[in-house]
């Protein structure tokens, strides 16, 4: 029976290394390097053109005639980088829940896909920061601010942080649950280091994004309220002015805290178990038993049973339909095999 197209589409990046029998990283295991990039320069951008800009502002040395244009703008591009950074990191988290909870998925996804979600993530961003514009000269401007602010703090925050959460908690489960293998050499203290280090990670990532981001869209949000109902805001000011710097400190976190999520986390789910049955073993200890030649034989004889399985039981709808539900089979019948491949 001829293979199915998940599995060819899988087959292709497995590849023979010359050193020790190992699988070589393919370019689609290098796609998460792309978010990560666009972050950078988003972080990059704040340090060199927010930051700078909000100090002139706080120092009072803008001209009076010029002081509503230069307000407009502060907010504007702050609005900019704000949505930017915010969709940036749950890009990067769905990237990373992808790659561990549905593997054969974050395998299909390619470079020109990742370039999509990218252009619409700065587009939107843009988008949702030069909107004001429109109703900048209105009477009703106020409401409308209150509006937008509001959006920002529901889409921009409460909904990227759900699904953080959601994502954070599952992986959390994903590696928790499994069991480690017993090690070639007996050091299972420092698999359970790099274990502590992945929950420690997800810990710190979700605690900063909710400490730098809700006082910035709830403080924007309340601060235009108070305009609308004539208030005094000078202490309201102030406040912004204190987590505004909460605000940028996300800009020297990020980059940081990223790397270290690459490095670690990847590094420990390396040694993460293959689990068939009640057979448990670890992708270092195959490559060590066997020649370069048979892990690749093993790797796709299995991955060939699973899909001729899954073929027998598909229905002819269509190329697309049959690639769909043979990825869902594979990953039901494969489980945590898959994700040593296509994670390492």
């Amino acid at each position: 029976m001829p293979e199915s197209e998940c599995t060819q589409q899988f087959r292709k990046p497995v590849k023979e290394s010359g050193k020790g029998g190992k699988l070589m990283k393919t370019s689609s295991s290098h796609l998460s390097n792309y978010p990560l990039l666009s972050l950078a320069i988003c972080d990059f951008l704040t340090g060199a053109i927010n930051i700078p800009y909000f100090i002139v502002f706080s120092f009072d040395v803008v001209p009076p005639a010029m002081y509503k244009t230069f307000a407009y703008w502060m907010y504007t591009l702050h609005s900019l980088l704000a949505v930017s950074g915010s969709y940036h990191i749950l890009i990067i988290t769905a990237e990373k829940y992808l790659a561990i909870i549905r593997p054969l998925r974050h395998h299909l996804v390619t470079k020109k896909t990742v370039f999509k979600f990218l252009a619409g993530i700065w587009i939107t961003s843009a988008f949702v920061a030069v909107i004001p514009i429109v109703w900048n000269q209105s009477s009703s401007r106020l409401l409308w601010y209150i509006i937008h602010a509001a959006f920002c703090l529901v889409f921009v925050f409460f909904v990227p942080y759900a699904f953080i959460i959601y994502a954070f908690t599952t992986m959390f489960r994903a590696i928790t649950k499994r069991q480690r293998p017993p090690s070639v050499h007996g050091d299972t203290s420092t698999l359970q280091v790099n274990d502590r280090k992945c929950i420690l990670v997800f810990a710190i990532m979700a605690a900063i994004f909710l400490f730098c981001w809700l006082p910035y869209f709830t403080i924007m949000l309340v601060i235009y309220v108070n305009q609308y109902q004539n208030s005094d805001i000078s202490s309201i000011i102030k406040a912004a002015e204190a987590f505004a710097i909460v605000r940028y400190m996300t800009s020297i976190i990020n980059p940081l805290l990223y790397t270290f999520f690459k490095r670690d986390f990847w590094l420990a789910l390396r040694n993460l178990p293959l689990k068939r049955g009640s057979t448990s073993f670890a992708l270092e200890n195959i490559s060590t038993r066997r020649r370069p030649s048979s892990v690749l034989f093993y790797l796709t004889s299995r991955l060939r049973s699973i899909s001729d399985v899954s073929s027998r039981r598909l229905m002819p709808s269509g190329n697309e339909g049959r690639l769909s539900m043979d990825c869902d089979r594979a990953e039901a019948h494969s489980g945590e095999s898959i994700n040593y491949i296509t994670c390492v």
